[in-house]
C-alpha cells in the first residue's frame, strides 16, 4: 500500500511470495528485495516509487498480473528466463523514463494485455505463447532495429508500435485472429512492411515513415474505418 518507505524494503524473510503484492506510492523507496517463488501468484503492482532496479529473477513462475509505472529512476528489470508455468494475462509498464537496454521476457507466457509506454528500452524479447489477445502495446519506447513478434501465432486485437523513432521493421507470423487496430506510425521503417499474414480491419496507420517504400497486404473482406500511409516514400503504385 501507500506509506513513506525509504531505502530498501527487504521482503526475503517472508519466503515465497503469493496472493497479491502491492507496493505503491513510496517516493523514497529505491529497492525491493524478493526471495522469489515457484508457485506463481495473482498480482504484483509496483507504482509511484523511486526504484533504481527491479530484480524479479527469483520468481520461477510469475504472476498473473504485473504492473510497474512511474519509477523515473528505474534503469532495468530482470526476470527469470526459465519457462514459467503461470500465464500472465496482464503485463503493464509505463513511464520508466530512465530504462536502458533490453527487456528480456523470454521466460514469461504472455497473452491478452501487454503494454509498455514511455519506457525507452531498445529491445523486447519474448517467449512463445499462443493465448488470445486484446492488445499488444509497445508505444513511445525506443525500440531499435527489427522487432520480432513471430512467437505469437494468435496475435490480434490492437497492435500498437507507434512513436519508436529507431524502429526499422517488424516481423510477424501468420495469425487467424482479427487485428482491429494496427499502428506503426512515426517510426523509421525501411523498405517493405509485410503484414500479409495478418487479418487486418478497422484502423491501419503506418504514416510518417519516410523510408517506407512498400507495404504487402493479404486479401481480406474486413471493413476499414481508416487507412493512413501519409508521409512515407511509397512507390507510384500502392496495392492494398
Amino acid at each position: 500500500g501507500s506509506s513513506n518507505l525509504m531505502g530498501t524494503l527487504d521482503l526475503r524473510p517472508l519466503g515465497e511470495m503469493g496472493g497479491e503484492v502491492i507496493v505503491n506510492n513510496n517516493p523514497n523507496l529505491t529497492r525491493i528485495l524478493f526471495s522469489g517463488g515457484t508457485g506463481g501468484f495473482d498480482k504484483l503492482y509496483i507504482h509511484n516509487n523511486d526504484l533504481v532496479d527491479c530484480d524479479l529473477s527469483g520468481f520461477q513462475n510469475f504472476t498473473q498480473a504485473f504492473s510497474i509505472r512511474d519509477n523515473s529512476n528505474l534503469t532495468g528489470m530482470t526476470f527469470n528466463t526459465g519457462t514459467s508455468i503461470t500465464t500472465t494475462s496482464g503485463f503493464y509498464a509505463a513511464e520508466l523514463s530512465s530504462y536502458v537496454g533490453t527487456l528480456d521476457l523470454t521466460g514469461l507466457k504472455l497473452y491478452s494485455r501487454f503494454s509498455i509506454t514511455g519506457t525507452p528500452c531498445v529491445k523486447i524479447l519474448h517467449g512463445f505463447y499462443n493465448g488470445s489477445w486484446i492488445y499488444y502495446d509497445a508505444y513511445r519506447c525506443n525500440l531499435t532495429g527489427n522487432h520480432d513478434l513471430t512467437m505469437f501465432p494468435t496475435l490480434g486485437g490492437v497492435i500498437s508500435l507507434g512513436k519508436n523513432a529507431s524502429l526499422t521493421g517488424v516481423t510477424h507470423t501468420g495469425s487467424t485472429a482479427l487485428t482491429t487496430d494496427y499502428g506503426i506510425h512515426q517510426c523509421n521503417l525501411i523498405g517493405n512492411l509485410d503484414v500479409s499474414m495478418l487479418k487486418l480491419s478497422g484502423i491501419f496507420d503506418c504514416s510518417v515513415n519516410p523510408n517506407l517504400t512498400s507495404i504487402t497486404h493479404g486479401n481480406t473482406s474486413s471493413v476499414f474505418s481508416e487507412y493512413d500511409a501519409h508521409s512515407c516514400n511509397l512507390g507510384p503504385t500502392l496495392v492494398v
